[in-house]
């Protein structure tokens, strides 16, 4: 059928359409701050209305408008990458979905709404993940799923209590229970990859580099993030305290981690994970509209640079070691030049889309923050942020290559590029103009004039810092416990997947040897056996009557005739 075989060339030019229709109402609404509140009601039984609620606010539009645009860029780009794959029309079909799940859960104003299109990211996400169906693929999608059904049961919890209110809509309950606060803080922290939920998020990299672009770095993790933008009116200030705690331990052990990784699709999934951190100590000091910004402007570099990531591992042959791609700047300079300009971005090198939410978070921080260790660890963390970007523009550019000399490279693939090109300019541009649709009126943070340069201190001191721990750490450097437990994530991955199972995997085969196939033996099967089989004896007198009576009869007559 014609319309199968196009139909991954039909989506990407849907996405943009949409991408720029939303944005053009976004206009129209922040303009007039305008929103609206969309409810149809289709059965009310028992006290309990059933309905579907949308609210569409600037906020949402925004979002969903981003989702759009790096949603079609993606599958673009995947039209060159995926050419090969003869189950293409799968994968578009797989995304598209992924898409529309998204918008469900931006614009749901009700917990069962939003419970659809929360279950849909992880139920599509997983396919996902598992396209390849290797080994590697599928235990990556069993703990990505596994993990995120965690927030999925919070999600029905919420549902189960807010029937006693007979309704599901949010706005007006989420101030009265602080239950409801700690439930949606939970689903968040799985789907954001926070503390101790970490360890799926490099482990999903399993799956084709588009959909770690698209899934893996702006949506699906992003959406925690969104949860906890809309309910932070909501969160009371012990949870906020939690929630600080948890996003810095989390940034900085995805920072400590990412600088001695070697993996570079890794890399940028644990450099995601820290810019996540970031967000979310953001929203924890009160600030959800700064860490709206760093979201948007996160979503534009980050994805572009897993497609610069997609097209030189696609050019190498498969590896994904960055140790193997030295001098790769010189077969593939236009590649690895965008490659270095959304790197840049990441690091928040100056007037670039990163620097103008980084900067403004910082000054925030600064400004708002609550505790000295608190400060210290972001600091910490946002500079090795910059170093790992900058080790990454290293070994790129590095002159010594550990390619085969059969390995051919070339820049040749422009349906790729013009992507890839497109999505650098919003990360050159697109920051400050963002900046201005977001904050209307100039958000101005009072702080001292040497405080004011503590983005770029911090930006420049975090790449010196993150060279000594490259020499510390360098790859000749005997391996120990803590380099392991450094670039292991403190062994996340480990005690989340099997350790975790090992208590009652040891236990259930304890119980099984002492008390199944011993004590239980003997008491119960064995024991009822050799009870019966003695009892049998008996049956033996009972089924020779004739000879049991001849035999008392003669005993009869010898003792007593």
């Amino acid at each position: 059928m014609l319309w199968n075989k196009q139909f991954y060339c039909i989506i990407p030019f849907l996405l943009y359409f949409s991408s720029f229709v939303v944005f053009m109402v976004f206009n129209f609404f922040i303009f007039f701050s305008y929103s609206v509140i969309l409810e149809y009601e289709f059965l009310f039984t028992n006290s309990t209305a059933f309905s579907l609620s949308f609210y569409v606010d600037w906020v949402s539009l925004l979002f969903s408008s981003f989702v759009f645009f790096i949603g079609g860029s993606v599958l673009s780009y995947s039209k060159s990458y995926m050419i090969s794959d003869k189950y293409i029309n799968r994968f578009f079909f797989l995304v598209f979905a992924f898409i529309m799940s998204m918008m469900a859960t931006i614009f749901s104003l009700n917990m069962v709404s939003i419970l659809l299109g929360w279950d849909g990211l992880g139920i599509s996400s997983y396919l996902l993940v598992v396209y390849y169906q290797n080994e590697k693929s599928n235990s990556a999608g069993m703990i990505t799923a596994m993990t995120n059904r965690l927030g999925d049961v919070a999600i029905l919890i919420m549902i189960g209590l807010m029937v006693e209110f007979g309704s599901w809509n949010f706005m007006n309950i989420m101030k009265i229970y602080f239950i409801f606060s700690i439930l949606v803080v939970l689903a968040a922290m799985t789907k954001s990859a926070q503390m101790p939920f970490s360890s799926w998020l490099p482990a999903a990299m399993a799956a084709p580099t588009p959909v770690s672009a698209l899934v893996h770095s702006s949506t699906l993790v992003t959406a925690g993030v969104y949860l906890l933008i809309r309910f932070e009116p909501a969160l009371s200030q012990n949870l906020k305290y939690f929630l600080f705690f948890i996003s810095c331990m989390t940034m900085f052990m995805a920072s400590l981690s990412a600088n001695m990784n070697f993996d570079l699709k890794k890399v940028i999934a644990l450099s995601t994970l820290s810019q996540l951190g970031v967000m979310i100590s953001v929203i924890s000091i009160g600030l959800p509209m700064v860490s709206f910004f760093h979201l948007l402007t996160h979503a534009i570099f980050k994805s572009l640079l897993f497609l610069c990531a997609g097209k030189i591992i696609h050019n190498v042959g498969g590896t994904q070691d960055i140790r193997f791609m030295g001098s790769v700047f010189l077969s593939l300079p236009l590649t690895t030049f965008i490659m270095g300009l959304s790197s840049m971005a990441l690091i928040g090198f100056p007037f670039m889309a990163g620097f103008y939410s980084k900067d403004l978070l910082i000054e925030c921080f600064m400004k708002d923050s609550w505790s000295m260790w608190g400060w210290v660890i972001f600091f910490i963390s946002t500079g090795l942020s910059s170093s790992y970007s900058a080790r990454l523009i290293f070994f790129i550019m590095n002159k010594s290559s550990g390619l085969m000399s059969l390995s051919y490279l070339e820049d040749s693939d422009f349906m790729m590029l013009n992507y890839m090109l497109i999505l650098s300019f919003f990360s050159v541009f697109f920051g400050c103009l963002l900046g201005w649709f977001i904050f209307t009126s100039p958000l101005l943070v009072n702080i001292c004039s040497i405080d004011k340069f503590m983005a770029l201190v911090v930006t420049f001191s975090g790449i010196v810092l993150g060279m000594f721990v490259n020499l510390f750490f360098s790859p000749t450097t005997k391996i120990n416990s803590l380099l392991v437990m450094f670039s292991s994530m403190w062994f996340l991955p480990f005690l989340s997947t099997k350790n975790l199972n090992n208590f009652v995997l040891t236990f259930g085969h304890f119980y099984f040897f002492t008390l199944d196939s011993t004590w239980s033996e003997y008491l119960g099967s064995k024991g009822a056996f050799q009870v019966l089989s003695g009892k049998g004896y008996s049956f033996i007198y009972q089924n020779n009557d004739l000879k049991v009576f001849i035999m008392m009869f003669l005993f009869f007559l010898m003792f007593y005739v």
